[in-house]
C-alpha cells in the first residue's frame, strides 16, 4: 500500500527511531575504540535494530538493542561469511 511509504514519520514515530539508531552508532563506535574486532562483532550484534524499528517504532531503544542482540547469537559468523 502506497500508505505505508511515511509510516515511520507520523504520530510522534521519528523520534524514537532517530534515538535507537543514534544509540546504535554510538555503542558501536564506543566497541569500535577498543579495537576493531569488537566493534565489527557489535556491528554484526546490531545489525536487525532498523528492521525491528519498522515493525514496531514504539519499542524502547533498549529493547530493540536486546531483541537485534539475541537473534545474531551464533549466527555472526554466517552473516559476515554472507556479506563477503
Amino acid at each position: 500500500d502506497i500508505g505505508l511509504i511515511g509510516f515511520g514519520f507520523r504520530n510522534n514515530r521519528y523520534g524514537k527511531v532517530i534515538s535507537a539508531m543514534f544509540f546504535r552508532a554510538l555503542y558501536i563506535f564506543l566497541w569500535s575504540l577498543l579495537l576493531i574486532i569488537p566493534g565489527i562483532i557489535k556491528l554484526y550484534a546490531y545489525r536487525f535494530v532498523p528492521y525491528i524499528l519498522a515493525e514496531n517504532p514504539f519499542i524502547g531503544t533498549d529493547r530493540a538493542l536486546e531483541l537485534s542482540n539475541s537473534m545474531t547469537m551464533g549466527e555472526k559468523w554466517n552473516m559476515f561469511v554472507f556479506d563477503l
